[in-house]
């Protein structure tokens, strides 16, 4: 029975299979339940849940989304996935001992509106759906408690981020800073949120709506750290994470990053791409205060000064009231004409301007003024709608073409993209009113004037109800954002939907043609058959039955020509008796003189021979093809001996051919040259055996096979197409712990480095090599593939890692730091060396394409994208899990294997890992554009697409600082203390470790001529 964590004190809680609602025996909380069939299910929902509880809401919310692709349907993730995007927390009321919702991540969009919690709803039956809806509708109260606050709060310049306590409750070196940092600022005459002052006296109240409101309206955010840890510490990255989303939809605001006693690499790699501030440099405050005007100062105008109007005296203000009391009960008209008065008395009077801009649009209040405006955005929804219809009759247009190959022109792959334009032009749309948001509301010409001539509170009430429209706009434009996104995705999943579909008919229509040519051979089979039975019954003469004879003999076994051959066989040996028997008259006939003559040359060139011919036939029958075949040859020109030499030797290659001797059949046909067919049936013959290979399983076999059947069909596709899988795992550079190997194009190999382990030169160990493909370098032993699919090795051979000789048909080699990995081409993976932490547990695994081996475990990579491990996994402590966690990978095409860590590349080019971070070798969630990955111990580094190389983890360990200047690179593999990386002209450059005992031992400057991937 799973175990699944309560939602809100973390208790255990027993599931069944049917059970998705429960009560908490702990807390006594009532909750929904997820469904859960298998323990790797619940350890993702605890292992999201733990994150939740403790504020780390991005890394709870990317489990959740995991468990969410696997099962769209499932309602609880749809609701987990809610809960942290609006950072929900549970805590117990003292009072009432109620478990109450708390929002770290509050936000203009209403969570009753979320995509996630509308799934959740429904996919969920009506008792879970009844307690979502309660649940709900707490966190909204909540949210609308926290934007009333806020929208009460005066307006922050400068936000100051920082860690205030440490893990004893001490105050941290970062809040001295920081409120240093808080003076200068407030004397210059900034508005400046610091968290231990300003809220000082908000003592037992929540902290979220002022928070909310300082991240909104502050325009510059300062980030202080003293240490990596610090500017990770979750509310310090919950502060500045939710400022960066608000950058991206306003340009206008600045993050500045400010670290003391650290190195800057050691920033956030979402801070490391931002300007940044050593605060212990000399004149780092006046360049802090320089970076803050920059932004607040931008826009600001010149004060223009305007002579205060006279006063209207106490009439006016008696009617401006009268107007005021006119609007709240509606009456338009009347109010108009009250504030009409007043202008007669004061023409500049700004609270009158407004007072008739209302009343002309009959609003109550500024608030509704506001939410007219916004009205006037509504209908843009109904467009979108129809753009993607619209998208979706283009696609099924050009996808209809694409059935019959070669008729998808350029204006049909350009109208598969029309959304993708429609989609723009929509976004634009709200880039444009908020543009011209400052436009939009003082279009009304009242409005405007009520603008020009305000002050005091009236110029604050106006102020702050154009930001309130701006603030509107923006939200609203991240929602059309996010649901035009989802459409997209929509789009082209029907898209690449109707293109599968295509696929399948021009597979369809293939088969079809095959079929065709089939009908086709049987129809020419058919036609020969008819006129070979007409000849025969015409035939009388002994050529007439040998011409019929052979036209039998071609179509082998077809219907009873076999049986009809040998009729004709029988026939013309009739005939040859009959001009035999003609013969021996007419030397009968014949002088004395030369009767003995005769008779011996009857007897040497006609009985024997006759004699040797039907024994020979007899031969042939029985099956003995070689004893026919010298028989034949003997009789040189007698009758058709010749030829029927040929025959027995095509016979011959036949029955070898059904028997499965397939190089034997090969060799056969090719003797017989151009004989009848045989030229072409040596292809046929290894197209058949490769056929029979791939069968088997042996993918490397075939593909040989396939090779030399030449241009045979599909051989030649074929073949390419099963060695691009095979090749696809071989390396011709590979990084070792102190040396370098690699492989030549003439499958020879060369290596640089030391050779502490083997006690022998490293470049003697691997010059004896040949043949090889593919080479794997681990810490104390090397290993090579060979093209026939067998492999060597050399190195320490302590734990039998080395024991490769009797291994065959591999496809792939890896090595780790004392075991053996190899893939077989039928999918099956091999080990030998180290296995008390289970990393050779391998025997179980089938369908594998790709394999990678780390120190202590290894990882296989199966055909339908998922991923297999075995081995150590004592890195289950980290916050990314543990090193062999791959069970909920999918849509992978590459892997690879460190020390404590592994490393997955998804076919999208981004890469994903788990495991060992103690050095950040697992920060690659932001890499993009990536077409290999290699890892070692503390690194690991992708290649992109555009030769260039990035690295993640102990930059120093490898040298990694030097590998930014490096370009054209096609191939890369990181080494302990070095990285190396293959260039397309087949040159290879190496970056190590500065502080290296000797890095002139890494020198691959020579190197020429390496095997290009």
């Amino acid at each position: 029975m799973a175990i699944i964590k309560c939602k809100m004190c973390g208790g255990d809680i027993e599931l069944s299979a049917d059970k998705t609602f429960g009560t908490c025996e702990y807390c006594g909380s009532t909750m929904t339940l997820p469904k859960v069939d298998d323990d790797q299910r619940a350890a993702a929902f605890n292992r999201g849940n733990h994150f939740r509880r403790i504020g780390e809401f991005d890394k709870a919310l990317a489990v959740y989304e995991r468990i969410v692709q696997e099962d769209d349907t499932d309602a609880e993730a749809h609701w987990c996935c809610a809960l942290c995007r609006f950072g929900i927390e549970y805590v117990e009321d003292p009072a009432t001992y109620e478990w109450l919702p708390t929002c770290h991540r509050a936000s203009f969009d209403s969570f009753l509106e979320d995509v996630d919690y509308l799934a959740a709803l429904k996919y969920s039956d009506g008792v879970t759906r009844r307690q979502y809806q309660k649940d709900g509708a707490k966190i909204a109260e909540v949210q609308r408690g926290i934007l009333a606050t806020s929208q009460h709060e005066e307006p922050f310049d400068v936000f100051i981020c920082y860690k205030e306590t440490d893990d004893n409750g001490n105050r941290t070196k970062d809040s001295i800073i920081a409120q240093d940092i808080y003076y200068q600022l407030t004397e210059q005459g900034r508005r400046v949120f610091f968290a231990r002052i300003t809220l000082e006296d908000k003592a037992g109240a929540q902290f979220e709506p002022y928070i909310f409101a300082a991240l909104h309206s502050a325009r510059v955010m300062i980030v202080v750290g003293t240490s990596p840890e610090h500017f990770n510490a979750v509310w310090v990255k919950n502060e500045w994470s939710r400022f960066l989303s608000l950058m991206k939809k306003d340009r206008h605001k600045l993050l500045l990053p400010c670290y003391r006693d650290m190195d800057p690499y050691d920033l956030p790699e979402q801070l490391s791409v931002l300007q940044s501030y050593d605060m212990s440099k000399i004149g780092f405050i006046q360049d802090l205060n320089r970076g803050v005007a920059k932004v607040l100062d931008a826009e600001k105008k010149p004060e223009v000064l305007v002579a205060a109007p006279a006063p209207g005296g106490s009439n006016a203000s008696a009617l401006l009231k009268r107007g005021d009391m006119a609007l709240e009960d509606g009456e338009w008209e009347k109010a108009d004409g009250f504030y009409e008065e007043v202008l007669n008395q004061n023409a500049e009077c700004a609270e009158a301007y407004l007072g008739k801009a209302l009343a002309a649009s009959h609003c109550k209040s500024l608030d509704d003024y506001v939410q007219g405006l916004l009205k006037q955005t509504k209908g843009i929804s109904a467009e979108k709608l129809q753009a993607i219809e619209r998208s979706d009759v283009h696609i099924y247009d050009a996808i209809q073409k694409y059935r019959i190959p070669g008729h998808l022109e350029e204006r049909d792959i350009a109208a598969l993209y029309h959304y993708d334009l429609t989609y723009s032009s929509v976004l634009s749309y709200w880039k444009i009113q908020i543009q011209q948001a400052d436009q939009t509301f003082s279009a009304n010409k009242l409005i405007g004037r009520a603008l020009r001539f305000a002050s005091g509170n009236c110029k604050t009430k106006l102020e702050k109800a154009k930001r309130d429209y701006v603030y509107e706009l923006k939200a609203r434009a991240a929602e059309a954002e996010k649901a035009d996104a989802a459409s997209i995705e929509r789009v082209r999943s029907a898209y690449a939907k109707h293109l599968k579909e295509a696929d399948e008919q021009v597979k369809q229509l293939h088969q079809q043609i095959l079929q065709q040519q089939e009908q086709q051979k049987a129809n020419r089979l058919e036609q020969d058959y008819q006129v070979a039975c007409s000849q025969m019954n015409l035939a009388r003469t002994y050529n007439d039955f040998t011409s019929v004879k052979h036209r039998f003999l071609e179509l082998g076994n077809y219907k009873d020509s076999a049986k009809l051959m040998q009729l004709c066989q029988e026939k013309e040996k009739k005939c040859l008796t009959a001009i035999a028997r003609k013969k021996r008259i007419k030397v009968c006939l014949c002088l004395a003189a030369v009767l003995a003559i005769a008779a011996i040359l009857l007897v040497e060139l006609v009985i024997k021979p006759s004699i040797t011919y039907k024994q020979a036939e007899r031969l042939l029958e029985s099956g003995d093809y070689e004893g026919a075949a010298k028989m034949f040859a003997s009789l040189g020109d007698y009758s058709n001996a010749a030829e029927r030499v040929q025959m027995t030797c095509y016979a011959k290659a036949e029955a070898l051919l059904e028997a499965g001797d397939y190089d034997s059949a090969a060799w056969q046909f090719g003797l017989l040259g151009n004989y009848r067919d045989a030229a072409e049936r040596v292809f046929m013959t290894r197209y058949a055996e490769a056929e029979a290979l791939l069968e088997s399983g042996n993918r490397l076999g075939a593909a040989r096979a396939f090779e030399q059947a030449g241009d045979y069909l599909d051989a030649s596709e074929r073949s390419a197409e099963l060695m691009d899988a095979a090749s696809a795992n071989w390396n011709s550079i590979a990084a070792g712990a102190d040396y370098t190997l690699g492989l030549k194009s003439d499958g020879t190999v060369i290596a640089v480095g030391s050779n502490l382990y083997w006690q022998c030169d490293v470049s003697d160990c691997v010059s004896d090599w040949s043949d090889i493909v593919s080479i794997a370098a681990g810490y104390e032993h090397a290993v090579g593939l060979k093209a026939d699919g067998t492999v060597v090795a050399t190195g320490n051979n302590d734990y039998g890692q080395c024991d490769v000789s009797a291994w065959s048909d591999i496809v792939a080699v890896s090595v780790g730091l004392c075991h053996t990995v190899g893939l077989k081409s039928d999918g099956t993976v091999v080990t030998v060396g180290y296995n008390r932490e289970g990393e050779c547990n391998t025997a179980s695994w089938s369908d594998i394409i790709s394999i990678a081996a780390g120190d202590w475990h290894t990882v296989g990579l199966k055909s339908d994208g998922t991923v297999v491990a075995t081995g150590l996994n004592d890195a289950a402590g980290q916050s990314t899990g543990g090193q062999c966690n791959t069970f909920d990978w999918s849509g992978m095409v590459a892997i690879s294997a460190g020390s404590g860590h592994t490393v997955g590349l998804k076919a999208d080019g981004t890469v994903v890992a788990v495991g060992d971070n103690s050095f950040m070798q697992c920060n690659v969630s932001d890499w993009s554009d990536i077409v290999e990955i290699n890892s070692n111990s503390l690194t690991t580094i992708g290649l992109k697409s555009d030769g260039t190389v990035v690295a993640a983890g102990c930059i120093d360990n490898n040298g990694l600082r030097n590998i930014s200047s490096w370009s054209d690179i096609v191939a890369i593999s990181a080494g302990v203390g070095h990285t190396v990386g293959l260039k397309s002209d087949g040159t290879v450059v190496t970056a190590c470790n500065e502080s290296y005992r000797d890095p002139s031992i890494f020198d691959t400057s020579s190197w020429t001529d390496i095997k290009l991937p």
